[in-house]
C-alpha cells in the first residue's frame, strides 16, 4: 500500500505540469534560426534554461498550444479534460478561461490554452460559445495573439460560415448552455469523472498531443464531405531532391520516393495532414525548392499526400541527386570537399 501511495503522489506531481519530447524540438534539430516562442510565452521562466524548470509551472498549458512542432504535450489533468469533452455527446458547450467565475464545461487558464486544432474539431460536431475574458490584470495577457491567431486559423481553415454557424462569444454563460441532469444522470455522470480521475494516474492513458489533434481533424474532415484549406509547404520548381526539408521536418510529413520505372525522376510528397506548418522546411531549405507552409484551398483529405515530380541527374561521386540543368556532374558538396583537397 506504501509503493502504492507513493507512485500516485509522485504521479499527482510529475503530471501536473506539460511534457516535452526534445527530439521534435526546433532548436534540437536546428541551430540555425532558434526558436524562442515558449520561452517568450512563458511569465514563470520555465524555459528560460537548457532544460526546463518544472518546478516553477503553473500548469497553464500555453507552451503546449503555441509550440509549433508539438513538442510540447499538456499535462495529463488537462489532456483528459479535453479529451472527455471531446468524447461527450453535448450539442452545446462552453468554454471559458479559469479567470471568469461562470460555469463552463471547460475553463482552462487562458482561452490562449486552447489547441486551434482542438477547437476546430469541437465547432465541426457541435454549437461552440466562449465566455469573453477579462484580461485587465491577467498575467496570460499577452498570450491573446496567439488566441486571435487560432480563429484566423478557424476561417481559414474550415470557412466564415461553418465558424458563424457553429462559433460565438458572449459575456456570460447562457441558461441554454447550462448542463442539467436528472438525480440518475447525476450519479452517472459523478462516476464517469471518478472513473476519468482514476485513469489519469494510468500511463496506458494517451495524451492530448498536437499529432493526435491533427488525426482527429483530419478524419473529421472527411467524415463530414468538407472542402477545407489546410496549411502546408509546397515545393517550387527549384527543388533539386536534395532531401534537405525531408530530413530537418520534425513532424516526418515530407517523403522522398526514387521513380521504380525512370530513376532520374523523383517524387517529393508532402502530407498535409502530419505538417504543423513550422516552417523548418523553406527557412533551411539551400536552394528555395520549397514555400513556406500557407492554407491551400481544396483539400478533403488531408490524409492523401500532395506530390511533386522532379526531373533529376545525379553526382558521379556520391550518386545524390542535382538539379537537371546542372553544368557540373558533381553535386555542390563533393565539389566543395574536392577544392578542399586540392
Amino acid at each position: 500500500m506504501a509503493l502504492l501511495n507513493e507512485y500516485l503522489t509522485k504521479k499527482l506531481v510529475y503530471d501536473n505540469h506539460p511534457v516535452m519530447d526534445e527530439s521534435c524540438c526546433l532548436n534540437t534539430i536546428q541551430t540555425r534560426n532558434p526558436c524562442r516562442i515558449c520561452q517568450d510565452h512563458c511569465v514563470y521562466g520555465v524555459y528560460d534554461r537548457s532544460e526546463p524548470v518544472w518546478d516553477r509551472c503553473l500548469n497553464c498549458g500555453i507552451c503546449a498550444a503555441i509550440c509549433p512542432t508539438g513538442c510540447i504535450s499538456p499535462s495529463r489533468f488537462q489532456s483528459d479534460k479535453m479529451i472527455t469533452l471531446l468524447r461527450s455527446k453535448k450539442p452545446s458547450i462552453t468554454l471559458s478561461c479559469q479567470h471568469r467565475t461562470e460555469e463552463a464545461e471547460l475553463a482552462l487558464p487562458c482561452l490562449a490554452a486552447f489547441p486551434k486544432e482542438y477547437l476546430a474539431l469541437l465547432i465541426l460536431d457541435r454549437q461552440v460559445s466562449i465566455i469573453e475574458p477579462d484580461c485587465s490584470d491577467c498575467p496570460y495577457k499577452p498570450a491573446m495573439g496567439h488566441f486571435e491567431d487560432s480563429l484566423t486559423f478557424l476561417r481559414e481553415l474550415l470557412g466564415e460560415e461553418v465558424c458563424e454557424k457553429s462559433l460565438c462569444f458572449a459575456k456570460e454563460v447562457s441558461e441554454d448552455t447550462v448542463s442539467k441532469y436528472t438525480r440518475r444522470e447525476a450519479f452517472s455522470h459523478l462516476f464517469s469523472r471518478t472513473r476519468s480521475t482514476a485513469g489519469i494516474l494510468l500511463p496506458e492513458v494517451a495524451s492530448a498531443s498536437l499529432k493526435l489533434w491533427r488525426n482527429l481533424l483530419s478524419a473529421q474532415i472527411v467524415k463530414h464531405a468538407m472542402i477545407v484549406s489546410w496549411s502546408y509547404p509546397t515545393f517550387t520548381d527549384s527543388c533539386n531532391a536534395c532531401g534537405m526539408c525531408r530530413k530537418v521536418c520534425p513532424d516526418r510529413a515530407i517523403y522522398q520516393v526514387t521513380d521504380p520505372g525512370d530513376p532520374a525522376h523523383i517524387h517529393m510528397a508532402v502530407l498535409p495532414e502530419k505538417c504543423s506548418s513550422c516552417g523548418l522546411c523553406a527557412s533551411l531549405c539551400p536552394s528555395q525548392g520549397i514555400n513556406p507552409p500557407r492554407p491551400v484551398k481544396g483539400i478533403s483529405d488531408p490524409s492523401v499526400p500532395v506530390i511533386h515530380t522532379i526531373s533529376c541527374r545525379f553526382c558521379i561521386r556520391c550518386g545524390e541527386p542535382m538539379a537537371e540543368d546542372s553544368p557540373q556532374e558533381l553535386c555542390d558538396k563533393c565539389l566543395g570537399e574536392l577544392r578542399l583537397l586540392l
